[in-house]
């Protein structure tokens, strides 16, 4: 009788060991650093999310930046790993490449003034003046928005003042304030 009543009780105690919550065994399998059994098993949990942000971030300090952009695009990794791939770009000279893939990185726009830069430096260059000012006018619109654009406009406006200065019919200068009234 006492054996059977011990059979009974170990019976039960695995059945409740046994019982744990998916939740429960999700976060055992987490707590392990078993993400992948996660997403394989536990998917539609919340913790999920969290596992998958987790083989994200490993991926992202292994260096696979495009592994972890195609298989984790939502993970908060996924727009580090497009910055250091657009920074990998930008550093072998790459601007059209960094501006045509990774056009909403900061160094979208560093790679859109290095192509201005260029393009400014042919532009001062220009003896012609009104083909410079076509060039300039291109940098502006073309490069709107970094700082090469901003001292090309710079460069227009002075043109243009110095422009209007000569256009300005000979005796028009405006006559100096009068003296009256004054002692």
């Amino acid at each position: 009788m006492k054996k059977a009543l011990f059979v009974i009780m170990v019976v039960a105690i695995a059945m409740l060991v046994g019982c744990a919550t998916p939740e429960q065994k999700a976060q055992k399998l987490f707590d392990q650093g078993k993400y992948a059994e996660i997403l394989a098993q536990y998917a539609n949990l919340p913790i999920a999310a969290q596992a998958k942000d987790k083989l994200a971030e490993g991926l992202f300090n292994e260096g696979k930046f495009e592994e972890v952009l195609s298989t984790y695009p939502e993970s908060p990794f996924a727009s580090q790993a497009k910055n250091k791939l657009a920074e990998k770009l930008f550093n072998e000279g790459k601007y059209d490449d960094v501006i045509a893939q990774y056009g909403d990185t900061p160094f979208a726009m560093q790679a859109k003034d290095m192509k201005a830069k260029a393009d400014f430096d042919v532009a001062t260059k220009e003896k012609k003046k009104d083909v410079q000012k076509k060039m300039l006018e291109d940098i502006v619109a073309k490069y709107a928005g970094t700082p090469t654009a901003a001292n090309a406009q710079q460069m227009l406006d002075d043109m243009n003042k110095k422009g209007a200065k000569k256009a300005a019919p000979a005796g028009t200068k405006k006559a100096p304030a009068s003296k009256m009234g004054k002692k």
